[in-house]
């Protein structure tokens, strides 16, 4: 099924409200996206199971904007619309900003190693009949 997006269409999910929100326009015109993928976000929930479980953006070679919600999703189906040539101009800098930041994997890693040990030493003070399931997660893609 394609259709324009509108915004009622867009998810609650903030990455993914921000990716969309980006492309908004009146009047899309539905396409298929084309592989290579240019980028592309999926929010993989660890809560639900089966054969269709992501929620996916993606934006083709072309200029394709396709966004695909799982049919347990209220909104299930595929919706689409092609960018302008300034749409993708936009997004290409968007982008461009935030893949050239630096990012410090041994920061993060120390970070991380110090919070496992804080939890570790608190006393744990859940019933004993509780549990914490997997996170939800996104993932990112960006082609060069």
């Amino acid at each position: 099924m394609d259709c324009p997006i509108t915004m009622a269409d867009l998810p609650m999910h903030r990455p993914l409200s921000l990716m969309l929100a980006l492309f908004l326009v009146d009047g899309a015109q539905a396409c298929q996206p084309v592989e290579p993928v240019r980028y592309g976000l999926s929010h993989i929930p660890s809560e639900i199971g089966g054969q269709d479980t992501i929620r996916r953006i993606e934006v083709g070679a072309e200029g394709c904007l396709w966004v695909h919600y799982p049919a347990w999703d209220r909104r299930a189906g595929d919706w689409s619309m092609r960018l302008s040539g300034g749409e993708l101009a936009e997004l290409e800098q968007r982008v461009q900003r935030v893949s050239t930041r630096h990012f410090d994997t041994a920061q993060l890693q120390q970070s991380k190693r110090q919070i496992d040990a804080q939890l570790q030493r608190a006393p744990d003070s859940r019933p004993a009949l509780s549990w914490v399931s997997g996170a939800s997660r996104h993932e990112l893609q960006l082609s060069p």
